[in-house]
């Protein structure tokens, strides 16, 4: 029996294949009534959810005033 030990070196080539198989499975899942799975919006609402709060709502009335003068793209 061999003892062998995990490396933890990147592969480049499986790297890529895994991205590409991901990007397959969530195009042939992301599509829905309204259209098609949009990577670039994906990314922006992902990149956004990351980050820290910048306000706070007293009342859902004035989160809706704020929502309306925020633009996703």
């Amino acid at each position: 029996m061999s003892n062998t030990t995990p490396t933890k070196q990147k592969n480049p080539d499986l790297t890529r294949e895994i991205q590409l198989m991901k990007s397959l499975l969530i195009s042939l899942v992301g599509r829905d009534n309204e259209g098609n799975y949009q990577p670039e919006f994906a990314k922006k609402i992902l990149l956004a959810s990351e980050e820290k709060p910048t306000k706070t709502f007293k009342d859902p009335a004035s989160f809706l005033r704020e929502l309306k003068n925020v633009s996703i793209y």
